[in-house]
């Protein structure tokens, strides 16, 4: 065989398997640096808190005296797994007035036997494709607590 084509034979292998080993060392990184999306509990409770927060501030600010967590705000339940990267969870924020405290009239309440205001909502939080979350709140209630003598606990609950 003659030395110059000895020489491009050569050549022409190292080339090929020089690509050879760069395609399969970039295959390896590509599957290296791909993370799998999770959605644990502890993320789904904190933006759940985030939102209650969000309402707290929002109540407080419409002359509302709900206290920070955990005597006013309650963060429950939230770890239901619904579907893949999805959450739900419960919340709960509670402006009461104790009895020979000096708390502010609630805000438009014209009845004095109003006691305890409470809120209550579910929130679904779930991770986008792209890592994000998103929260969605459901079945936001509000109900008061009313003084009553003639019910068991001597509280009706009614809504807002």
């Amino acid at each position: 065989m003659d030395a110059s084509l000895t020489k491009k034979v050569l050549v022409a292998v190292s080339t090929a398997l020089l690509i050879i080993t760069c395609l399969a060392a970039g295959g390896a990184d590509a599957k290296k640096h791909h993370k799998r999306l999770r959605l644990t509990c502890d993320q789904t409770q904190a933006e759940i808190f985030k939102t209650a927060e969000q309402y707290r501030a929002q109540y407080n600010a419409m002359g509302f005296t709900i206290e920070p967590a955990p005597e006013g705000l309650l963060v429950a339940g939230a770890c239901k797994n619904i579907a893949p990267l999805t959450r739900q969870g419960r919340a709960y924020l509670a402006d009461v007035h104790h009895s020979g405290e000096s708390d502010p009239p609630f805000p438009g309440e014209s009845n004095p036997d109003v006691v305890e205001y409470h809120w209550f909502w579910d929130e679904i939080v779930r991770r986008t494709k792209k890592g994000k979350l998103r929260d969605t709140v459901t079945n936001f209630t509000c109900v008061k607590d009313v003084l009553d003598s003639s019910a068991p606990s001597g509280l009706s609950e009614i809504p807002c």
